[in-house]
């Protein structure tokens, strides 16, 4: 809805289709455009977020583990 409100209020109704896609799951998106594709996936960042830390972690022993 919040998409929707600022694709019209900036008068890009005729450039933008919106609709929903029950394969994706809540939170995520797919932008598509002539010539290319982004896919937007909240999950895939958290677990990219979580493996960075884990590895850092990993080359850095030394540090007190809070969790």
């Amino acid at each position: 809805a919040e998409v929707a409100r600022l694709v019209e209020a900036r008068g890009l109704t005729a450039r933008c289709v919106l609709r929903s896609d029950p394969a994706l799951a809540p939170g995520d998106a797919r932008v598509a455009w002539e010539g290319g594709q982004l896919d937007y996936s909240f999950a895939a960042i958290c677990d990219e977020i979580l493996d960075t830390l884990r590895a850092i972690a990993r080359a850095h022993p030394e540090t007190e583990d809070r969790t």
